[in-house]
């Protein structure tokens, strides 16, 4: 019976160490007028993004990461910045190219 005690306690101390661990993830709304390419956000590389399109979540960590991604057709440089995320837990966020090039960036709820 004791060792049925002890794994149910490390269960547990596991469970609520993970809830109070950080885990970002972000993806890309793409609303701009041409596809861009070599999109990154810190270390997550989302490659090509299509206009009108979204990506999937890719985990990036926490504190400050730079944005980077050139447009094809003209090939400069269209996204440059930074994003901050933090916060325990798991936190999704969205960065959206809008149709301008300018860029938003919130959590998602």
């Amino acid at each position: 019976m004791k060792p049925l005690k002890t794994a149910l306690f490390l269960t547990i101390i596991l469970l609520m160490t993970s809830c109070f661990k950080p885990d970002h993830s972000i993806r890309i709304k793409s609303d701009y007028r041409d596809t861009l390419i070599n999109v990154t956000v810190g270390p997550a590389s989302f490659g090509q993004v299509d206009p009108n399109a979204t990506t999937g979540y890719i985990h990036i960590p926490e504190g400050t990461n730079n944005l980077s991604g050139v447009d094809k057709t003209s090939r400069f440089t269209t996204l440059s910045g930074t994003s901050y995320v933090t916060g325990k837990g798991k936190h999704r966020w969205t960065l959206t190219i809008n149709s301008d090039g300018t860029l938003a960036f919130a959590e998602d709820k």
